[in-house]
Order: C-alpha cells, then sequence, then structure tokens
C-alpha cells in the first residue's frame, strides 16, 4: 500500500500522527457498524443502505472534485476519508444482510 508513503511524503505525517490518523479511520468504520444496526432498526435494511451510499457518495464525490483543482490541505482530505470510511461501515454489513436475506437461517451456516 501506497499510503503511509503518501501521508508521510506528501502531507510530512509522522509515523505515530499517521498511526493515530489510522485509527481514527478505523474507529469510524467501526462505530458506523455499531450505528448501522440501529438505523437499520430505524429505517429498515434499505434506508439504512441509502445512507450509507449517500455519505460515501457524497465524500467520494467532494474527494475526486476537491482534488482535482486544488492540492488538498490535510484535514479536508482527513475529513472527506472519515466520511468515506464511515459510509462504508454502512453499506458492507447492511449489504452482507440484504445478499444473505433470501436465505433464511440455511444462509448463516
Amino acid at each position: 500500500m501506497a499510503s503511509p508513503f503518501i501521508y508521510t511524503g506528501m502531507y510530512g505525517l509522522r509515523p505515530v500522527a499517521f498511526s493515530a490518523y489510522f485509527a481514527v479511520n478505523a474507529l469510524s468504520f467501526v462505530l458506523a457498524v455499531g450505528g448501522g444496526g440501529a438505523l437499520v432498526e430505524r429505517m429498515g435494511a434499505e434506508g439504512a443502505l441509502r445512507v450509507g451510499l449517500l455519505i460515501t457518495a457524497a465524500a467520494g464525490m467532494g474527494l475526486a472534485a476537491i482534488a482535482s483543482i486544488v492540492d488538498l490541505p490535510f484535514a479536508a482530505l482527513a475529513g472527506l476519508l472519515f466520511c468515506l470510511i464511515l459510509g462504508l461501515g454502512f453499506i458492507i454489513p447492511t449489504t452482507m444482510v440484504l445478499m444473505l436475506e433470501p436465505f433464511g437461517e440455511d444462509g448463516c451456516v
């Protein structure tokens, strides 16, 4: 993976700062997976999936649009990637549940 080299080389992050940044992004995913269950109970699986897709699409388009125009400051990059990974935390488990739903208990073997 090139990301450690990009963050340390282009953005000047020290290894400890990169580790903290990586941990925060991992935490965003874990929080979204945990919160996704509550969101599914409130909105249904399709609604939770829509929320995750909206967050991920907005963050991804923001990253692509801004990065193609200017050099992103680290704070902007970190915030948009946080949102992107947060959205994936809603999408991935919800998609797996929806995919296995037609199989009932047989899909959970």
